[in-house]
């Protein structure tokens, strides 16, 4: 899911949660973006990229990083300081993706334009024309 506007990247991501049957952020199974370069962890943990929830009790949350074994405990405050859903994106936080599929969010149309609509579709996966 790309939106031009982090409002609507957030209203797609609690949208996505709740249709999936997750109650927040902590729950196995659960897919999160590092929203942050600044960690200051002393660990590989990246803006942008994707984690999922392993597991998580009242103080601290194991994620792992998603395409790869790497796992990574973290203090829940830190996670819901540094991390946000993972199932919305803004097309700013695409760029340099590959993506196998997408789905535009309408309501931010009016921010296309020709630059921006070759962002998007530059970013599909070649598929057999």
């Amino acid at each position: 899911i790309i939106a031009w506007r982090n409002s609507t990247c957030d209203e797609y991501n609690l949208k996505m949660t709740k249709h999936l049957g997750f109650n927040s952020m902590f729950d196995k199974g659960v897919k999160l973006r590092c929203n942050t370069s600044s960690l200051g962890l002393g660990s590989a943990i990246y803006k942008n990229f994707m984690y999922e929830v392993i597991e998580s009790n009242d103080q601290k949350t194991k994620i792992k990083l998603i395409g790869n074994d790497t796992v990574h405990t973290l203090l829940n405050k830190k996670i819901t300081s540094c991390f946000k859903y993972g199932y919305a994106i803004t097309l700013y936080g695409v760029q340099g993706a590959t993506l196998n599929s997408l789905y535009w969010c309408e309501e931010d149309n009016q921010w296309i334009n020709g630059r921006n609509a070759y962002v998007l579709i530059s970013r599909l996966r070649g598929v057999g024309i």
